[in-house]
């Protein structure tokens, strides 16, 4: 396909296809390709920077973050149908989605009215966007642990990035975490999960 660059690339659930975002020509879009490398398929087509793609289980649509008029925002697109629906508004860059085991949530970082990108979550059902993490310079990378009842990001504090794990439970009233390493080195890995 002759891309300049590739980033992201993501195995859809059932293993027989990578999303990823493909840089050609200085535009960036999502694509699809079959493990094997045929099947490329181009996703997105538009001006915007298109990146940072993930699947819903099943693998009938993704959600990825798309770079339109100075400010980022979360966008689903329907494999069935081809339709694309905006998530996410407002003033404030929204970046870097992954999406629950059972489709119901979306983690993903906000740039929100500070600046600095923190971890939220939005219920696809109500569409409200809880923060989850209050961070001094910001988080990155949220993922779900294969049961959905943890989220790890990566989160830059005191001079490094480590590896936080907070548990993840819809149901209760979110504890907004302070993502600081135990161990001041770059590489830790902190855990706030319920023992």
């Amino acid at each position: 396909a002759g891309f300049d660059a590739v980033e992201s690339p993501l195995f859809s659930p059932d293993g027989a296809t990578i999303a990823f975002t493909g840089i050609k020509n200085g535009y960036s879009d999502v694509y699809t390709a079959s493990v094997d490398g045929n099947n490329l398929r181009r996703l997105t087509n538009d001006r915007w920077y298109d990146t940072s793609a993930a699947w819903f289980p099943g693998g009938s649509k993704i959600v990825y973050a798309s770079l339109r008029n100075g400010i980022t925002h979360l966008y689903t697109l329907d494999f069935a149908d081809g339709k694309t629906d905006q998530l996410t508004s407002g003033e404030h860059n929204d970046d870097m989605p992954d999406v629950s085991p059972d489709g119901k949530y979306i983690a993903f970082t906000s740039s929100g009215t500070s600046g600095i990108y923190d971890l939220c979550r939005m219920d696809l059902q109500s569409k409200e966007i809880t923060r989850l993490t209050n961070v001094k310079i910001g988080v990155f990378s949220p993922r779900f642990s294969p049961d959905g009842k943890h989220l790890a990001f990566s989160a830059y504090e005191d001079g490094c990035t480590n590896v936080n794990v907070t548990d993840f439970d819809p149901g209760s009233a979110p504890a907004v975490v302070q993502a600081q390493p135990a161990v001041a080195e770059p590489g830790a890995v902190t855990s706030a999960v319920a023992p």
